[in-house]
């Protein structure tokens, strides 16, 4: 998969053209480089206005090319890099996305899978949940 950054492109648009690829994963942009312990109140809303060139001084652009085997770590450098954009990969978890700074070692396919598991899992727990009135006394 190919992203195209540009000084016009949307942060949103951005979001979910990788959303769309990897549907159990997401972007968060921050506006300061991106520590473990980095509270939310640093991530930028990203909503449909928001382009490239109100969160960064640079003018870089370029093609950054996305495979399912790149490390989480590897994309968050060269989003730094490259485009002069600090982001963090985010994990669905349920109903909760988690920030995924203890896994970057991991693949964005990996990450993707286990998104993907915690999704099902829930569901299947919420199905246990339901009672059977036929097993009442």
């Amino acid at each position: 998969m190919e992203l195209f950054i540009a000084q016009t492109s949307k942060l949103e648009d951005i979001q979910k053209a990788f959303h769309k690829v990897f549907p159990f994963l997401n972007i968060a942009f921050f506006n300061g480089q991106v520590k473990r312990d980095l509270p939310d109140i640093h991530m930028l809303e990203s909503n449909a206005q928001t382009r490239i060139q109100d969160i960064r001084q640079s003018e870089k652009e370029g093609i950054l090319q996305l495979s399912g085997d790149m490390s989480v770590e590897n994309l968050e450098q060269i989003f730094h890099q490259d485009f002069d954009l600090n982001v963090q990969v985010l994990r669905r978890s349920g109903e909760k996305w988690l920030v995924t700074t203890s896994t970057n070692d991991l693949s964005l396919q990996q990450q993707n899978t286990m998104g993907s598991l915690s999704v099902r899992k829930q569901k299947q727990d919420w199905k246990a949940q339901d009672y059977n009135l036929s097993d009442r006394d």
